[in-house]
């Protein structure tokens, strides 16, 4: 049966506030004692499961270069406390070269312990304490024996450095960061889904004041301008069903002031929605009919005629617009491009209904 050993070393660095000191089995030092083999643990319970019980070095075990510093001890305890007294001098073996017994007993005194007793009794336990395992160490290049311009960045393993105040505050940063960002996806997902139901409520409200004002119910709560009743006039002939009907309103827009049109945008929009694709739809549904929408093309493609130089088109576009509730504006091309898809559709739309 194979006796287990344990060593000190050093992990080399070119910056001596980086190297790191710790006990490894002996089975780990390889190469005339100048590499060591690592575990890539980064649970400190793997790390001090695998030093103890001396686990055979597998493929993926990164090696460094060490610096022997102490005999092989026959027992992981007394290499942990070689271990920490290198930090303070560099003759480890000096006075330490008693191994432990197996077991031993001893027998206490009865007495009364006093605070100054106790504080002298936690120092004396507190020297022999081994600090927390560190992450495996980090290299910047390859690995080297000496003589290289790459170097080895062992991180310390029993200091504290600035590296690891530095990564505690990143794991810190990190996890506000993943439970900010978490409370934004929600609050993203409730926005969607308060949007939805307000276009709902938007949708029903407008169908409640269309059947309102048919069955002549006057429409309140809202001003349009000095041309409350000519607004009215305009509301009775859409949607257009024929092409005279549409050139009748295009004669009659171009003739009116734009006090006039402005108060047509406003009407138009209460029929929109707050999302501007949702809105075109809606207007445009309200203002034509299929009959009529056929006949025309956003820019008089495939021989029909164009939309877009039209006076509604204009007037369209401005109370999409005005629907927009987010402040952010809708550019006109965007728009545009929602009406052109709309007229393309009208004749799959009649062959629907029929």
């Amino acid at each position: 049966m194979t006796t287990t050993l344990w060593r000190v070393v050093k992990f080399l660095s070119d910056n001596s506030e980086e190297e790191s000191i710790e006990t490894v089995p002996s089975s780990w030092i390889r190469d005339d004692e100048e590499i060591c083999y690592w575990p890539p643990f980064n649970n400190k319970k793997d790390l001090e499961k695998a030093i103890k019980s001396a686990w055979s070095p597998n493929l993926n075990w990164k090696k460094y270069s060490v610096k022997i510093i102490s005999k092989e001890c026959h027992q992981f305890k007394v290499a942990s406390a070689k271990a920490s007294k290198a930090l303070f001098c560099s003759d480890v073996d000096s006075n330490t070269e008693t191994e432990l017994p197996d077991k031993r007993q001893r027998k206490l005194n009865k007495r009364k312990m006093s605070s100054t007793d106790e504080e002298e009794e936690t120092d004396e336990g507190s020297q022999v304490k081994v600090a927390n395992y560190p992450v495996p160490p980090n290299l910047n290049g390859t690995l080297h024996g000496g003589g290289s311009s790459k170097s080895v960045c062992v991180t310390p393993s029993r200091t504290y450095s600035e590296k690891q105040s530095q990564r505690y505050c990143f794991t810190a940063l990190e996890s506000k960061m993943d439970h900010f960002i978490k409370l934004a996806v929600m609050n993203n997902r409730l926005i969607k889904e308060q949007q939805k139901s307000l276009d709902v409520i938007d949708g029903k409200f407008n169908q409640l004041l269309n059947r309102g004002t048919e069955a002549g119910f006057p429409i309140q709560n809202q001003t349009f301008g000095v041309d409350d009743e000519r607004i009215l006039e305009f509301k009775k002939i859409i949607p257009l069903s024929t092409e005279d009907d549409f050139n009748k309103l295009e004669e009659i827009l171009l003739s009116e002031s734009n006090e006039f049109k402005d108060c047509v945008v406003r009407f138009l929009s209460l029929g929109g929605s707050n999302q501007y694709k949702e809105a075109v739809r809606r207007i445009m549904a309200s203002v034509l009919t299929d009959q009529v929408s056929v006949l025309y093309s956003y820019r008089g493609h495939k021989g029909k005629k164009v939309f877009q130089t039209k006076e509604l088109s204009k007037l369209i576009i401005r109370a999409v617009q005005l629907c927009e509730k987010t402040g952010c504006t809708i550019l006109n091309k965007d728009i545009e491009l929602e009406i052109a898809i709309w007229l393309s559709k009208s004749k799959e739309r009649q062959n629907k209904k029929h």
